[in-house]
């Protein structure tokens, strides 16, 4: 993404250090640099959690104290700003401060940047623009690595509701206050929840920035006057009517409504339908969000991976989606189709036809020969290759089969009168050893000494041939402990074990009670500039996102203890 002078992209650091509480005479919110906000086409915004919340915590009650935090600057009657929950996401700590438009909250436990040195939480507002600038997205980073986090208000412990509603007010646009009490005042302490709730100066500040009745939103009702705002209009469609505007993309629409054609305009925004992929269509809406429907189906658009069954076809000049392959049958092209029953699609010779798995030639039909690669054997057309050949290769008893046993192998060869035969085994991690030397004989026992999954060949040549092998087949045997009984736990290949007693291994180290973090027993949350006992109270960080963009630092007050 490239950006224009007057387009600028910015990432504010915005970070929480150990701090003392102390009072200072009240002044009043502020903003953040520029003065960015979201705007009314992307309300409700949505956030997203990484799928391992706090390792101090369970996900549930880590997700709730993050809910709530959000919730507390939604739930401002003078105030339009609106958050909602967007899921779980698998981007990680690497993806904090990215400009990806996802609005990501994610613990680091692994290892803290070194030049966050001492930070609690660290805040990434993204935004181009200036006076007002308008945000892209906003990621929270906290520090799981030197910090211990609860929800019950334990001294010791960082707060997350209490932290993170003072990260989202620097999401919504507020820098620090000086009013004591305030959410986004500068400082606080380990066991601290007063903030975990909005202050009448916090509240001042995002009906500031977010006033109510000044911007007309998708969804808003008819009555309202969608046209106190000229790009918005009344529209009455599926039993609904409300506010809403043109649209290119579903990105245009926000997180609740969906880009589509409604009756009078050719796209606009509108709530989605609760039909899934797959599923029998009339028109787009009654797809859920991000499906389309083409061809009666609500589906993918591509570029993607399509779901098992389901090929990328074109459904008009330049228009390609997901869409149900046709079923083709043994030894049929399979690149535009899906095999059926047991048969698979297999790449070879630069075509892809469906095939089955064989052990010998005997187990293919006329015009197809087992022919076998690196990992796999499998029925292909055309004539096995000149020399003996084996026909097919069997053992008894079939597997799996118990340490001991004795096991039968047998092969059917063709290709001459002259056919010598030899067979071997390779145990699980060791090399191939020999079961039986080459001859004319065309069986072999097996005594299996050790368990495991074990890889039994056959190999066959003419005598004469002057080659060292003319075909070869494979089984695989899974080996199991003699006194294997009913109830073993299975391995992850299949083999299985008597457990041992007991039912597991405790944690051989718990945590002990009463155990406190490292540091004096107070800090300082993290925000749009802020610094620790050792550094100034509000430094910035702001970075342009674009090739040879450079960072900025700003100094700020010198106070002692501050939140970021």
């Amino acid at each position: 993404m490239s950006f224009s002078s007057a387009r600028r992209l910015v990432v504010r650091l915005c970070l929480v250090l150990f701090g003392i509480l102390l009072p200072t005479a009240a002044q009043a919110y502020t903003l953040i640099e520029c003065s960015p906000r979201w705007s009314s086409q992307r309300m409700p915004v949505p956030w997203m959690l990484n799928t391992a919340c706090s390792a101090d915590l369970g996900f549930n009650t880590c997700f709730t104290a993050l809910n709530d935090s959000f919730d507390a600057w939604t739930d401002v009657d003078c105030a339009t700003m609106e958050w909602t929950y967007g899921g779980t996401s698998s981007l990680d700590p690497d993806d904090w401060g990215v400009s990806d438009g996802t609005n990501l909250m994610v613990w680091e436990e692994g290892s803290w940047p070194r030049d966050l040195d001492g930070a609690i939480a660290v805040t990434a507002p993204i935004f181009y623009g200036c006076d007002p600038g308008s945000f892209l997205d906003t990621d929270i980073l906290f520090n799981g690595v030197d910090y211990t986090w609860g929800v019950d208000g334990s001294y010791w412990k960082m707060d997350v509701a209490n932290i993170a509603t003072h990260e989202i007010g620097h999401a919504v646009g507020l820098d620090h206050s000086d009013v004591w009490g305030a959410t986004m005042y500068y400082a606080t302490s380990p066991g601290v929840t007063d903030n975990r709730s909005l202050h009448r100066d916090d509240i001042n500040g995002v009906c500031a920035i977010y006033p109510l009745g000044a911007d007309v939103k998708i969804g808003d009702p008819c009555d309202e006057n969608c046209e106190a705002n000229e790009d918005y209009y009344c529209v009455e469609a599926d039993g609904e009517s409300y506010c809403t505007r043109d649209c290119d993309q579903d990105n245009d629409c926000g997180a609740k409504y969906i880009c589509t054609n409604v009756p009078g305009h050719a796209l606009a925004c509108w709530t989605p339908g609760d039909l899934g992929f797959g599923k029998a269509c009339a028109k787009d809406r009654e797809c859920d969000r991000g499906l389309e429907c083409l061809e009666g189906l609500c589906t993918y658009l591509c570029p993607r991976n399509c779901p098992v069954g389901y090929l990328c076809q074109e459904v008009s000049q330049g228009v390609e989606a997901c869409l149900l392959k046709a079923k083709v049958g043994f030894g049929e092209d399979c690149r535009a189709a899906i095999c059926d029953g047991e048969f698979f699609c297999q790449e070879a010779d630069g075509e892809s036809r469906c095939a089955s798995a064989c052990a010998g030639h005997g187990d293919c039909p006329d015009g197809f020969y087992c022919r076998r690669d690196a990992e796999s054997a499998f029925c292909w057309p055309g004539e096995p290759p000149a020399g003996a050949v084996i026909e097919r290769f069997t053992g008894a008893p079939e597997a799996p089969v118990k340490v001991g046993q004795m096991v039968t192998f047998a092969v059917q060869t063709g290709g001459g009168d002259d056919v010598l035969v030899r067979f071997r085994v390779r145990p699980p991690g060791q090399d191939w050893t020999e079961l039986r030397a080459w001859g004319a004989s065309s069986s072999a026992l097996w005594h299996p000494e050790s368990i495991g999954t074990h890889t039994i060949a056959a190999q066959a040549k003419l005598s004469d041939s002057g080659v060292e092998i003319d075909d070869e087949a494979t089984l695989t045997y899974r080996v199991l402990p003699s006194e294997a009984a009913d109830g073993d736990t299975p391995l992850p290949d299949g083999d299985a074990y008597p457990l041992p007693d007991g039912d597991g291994v405790d944690n051989p180290f718990p945590p002990a009670d009463g155990d406190l973090p490292d540091g004096d027993g107070s800090a300082a949350v993290g925000g749009g500039g802020c610094a620790g006992a050792d550094a100034p109270a509000a430094w910035l960080l702001l970075a342009a996102l674009i090739s040879g963009a450079a960072w900025r630092r700003r100094g700020g007050r010198n106070n002692r203890a501050s939140v970021a």
